[in-house]
């Protein structure tokens, strides 16, 4: 059996407080998240319009720079919260109250980190922007990690209801200015940066309302580092793998060719969002006690990880060929071959996804980080020969190898600690059909009215 206890000496955690009632289905999970991504990939089109390859990929790179400086500042202490709260270790309030602390002693750092980042990578944006991206990197172990812990208590209860909401509050507000500026023609690069930094804080908002966890105590830092810096170089070797390309391709090839390649990846983010709502639901139903082998929830969950982010695949193959130059305009055509090289990519990226929770939720995050490891060695080898001798086709190349290696690692480890069984067979994909209809089913003829109450006796 696993062994999850803590090498902290010292008295006993204090009781926890019961885990709640899980609120909400995958389904409507998954329908939500589409349904955010539907607002986001509605306004990336005005965006590209209105700022044009160069303007977006400059848009693209401050995200870059937003997303390693929360990998980096948090130390995988969101993590390690959602970890302990799932398996009741300690207090809620106590692990929120401890992700406020380590919030105000990495503030100094990360304001530093900022002011590095615009001074130098980011001295070719305009002054606007440049202040958005120190806030956004300055600010990150306030906004991002509170934030973070947030959802990740979310996890821990089962609310996936509050998580479905959160993903449609995030796109309406981004979607809300991104539309209001360019309906004035307004809309630049500073506006797109502003606009999306505002839809993540109103998400870490909502995420820590909707929680209902409010900072009392402390739960020990170190425990939680110890969990978290395990967990770290996974954090950081998948932001290579996710984003090293886009920041290779702008020195090499010019912020034009990464806006192209930044339109590919929007398009790739589509079955992916089903891998995203798949892993957030699976957290909270993988126990580091729960059974393991075919019929153990780690390796079901997997198996129809695979058998959703297959056929959502293989739709947007379908679609992304006459509709990336309808959406995105003639001068984004270019970005239809890169978008297909990404198509298997994203599959081997969304069971990931579902793989790499679980490892989390098993106590084993250092599995995780060992799978990117070994895909960033990957990465950093042949990304740079790729992209010189063919261009954002060979980034999408290496991308689509790299996730493949990463996904075969982890698989490897959690097979030592008998997660087995987790390719699908014809069943599985028969009885997710199976699932799925009688869902649609029991929505289609579900009875309107209220039910009465059976009298008591």
């Amino acid at each position: 059996m696993v062994d999850t206890t803590s090498t902290e000496p010292g008295p006993e955690p204090a009781a926890a407080t019961p885990r709640t009632q899980r609120k909400g289905s995958l389904v409507g999970l998954v329908s939500s998240n589409l349904a955010a991504l539907a607002l986001n990939l509605a306004t990336s089109p005005l965006i590209a319009r209105s700022l044009g390859p160069a303007g977006r990929g400059q848009q693209a790179l401050v995200g870059v720079y937003d997303e390693a400086s929360t990998q980096v500042f948090n130390f995988g202490v969101p993590i390690a919260i959602g970890f302990y709260a799932k398996e009741d270790r300690y207090p809620a309030e106590a692990l929120m109250g401890t992700a406020w602390r380590y919030g105000l002693l990495a503030l100094p750092v990360s304001l530093a980190g900022g002011f590095a980042a615009v001074w130098w990578p980011l001295s070719g944006l305009d002054g606007a922007s440049r202040v958005l991206a120190f806030l956004l990197i300055g600010l990150s172990p306030i906004a991002n990690t509170i934030g973070m812990a947030s959802r990740q208590l979310l996890l821990a209860q089962g609310n996936l209801a509050g998580m479905r909401t959160l993903s449609l509050v995030q796109a309406v507000v981004r979607t809300a200015l991104l539309a209001a500026f360019f309906a004035v023609d307004r809309l630049s690069v500073a506006v797109a940066i502003g606009s999306i930094a505002a839809s993540n804080y109103v998400g870490h908002a909502y995420a820590w309302r909707k929680c209902a966890v409010r900072p009392h105590g402390n739960a020990p830092l170190r425990v939680l580092l110890h969990y978290g810096i395990r967990a770290v170089p996974g954090s950081l070797s998948n932001l290579a793998n996710n984003r090293l390309d886009q920041l290779l391709i702008a020195p090499f090839l010019g912020a034009a060719a990464l806006g192209q390649y930044a339109v590919a990846v929007s398009v790739n983010a589509i079955p992916q969002q089903v891998g995203t709502a798949m892993a957030l639901d699976s957290f909270n139903k993988v126990r580091v006690e729960g059974l393991r082998g075919r019929e153990g929830a780690a390796s079901r969950l997997i198996r129809r990880a695979w058998v959703a982010s297959l056929l959502s695949t293989a739709i947007v193959g379908v679609v992304a060929t006459a509709g990336i130059p309808l959406v995105y305009g003639d001068a984004f055509r270019p970005a239809i071959m890169p978008t297909l090289i990404l198509l298997p990519g994203a599959v081997f990226f969304a069971v990931h996804l579902v793989v790499a929770q679980i490892a989390y939720a098993l106590g084993k995050p250092q599995f995780a980080s060992v799978a990117q490891v070994v895909a960033v060695i990957v990465t950093i080898l042949a990304l740079p020969p790729a992209i010189h001798y063919y261009g954002i086709a060979g980034a999408a190349w290496v991308s689509t190898v790299a996730y493949a290696i990463r996904l075969i690692t982890i698989g490897a480890l959690l097979r030592r600690i008998e997660v087995t069984h987790t390719l699908p067979g014809p069943a599985d994909f028969v009885h997710f059909a199976a699932l799925v209809l009688g869902k649609l089913g029991r929505l289609r003829f579900r009875p309107r009215g209220r039910r009465r109450r059976p009298r008591r006796t």
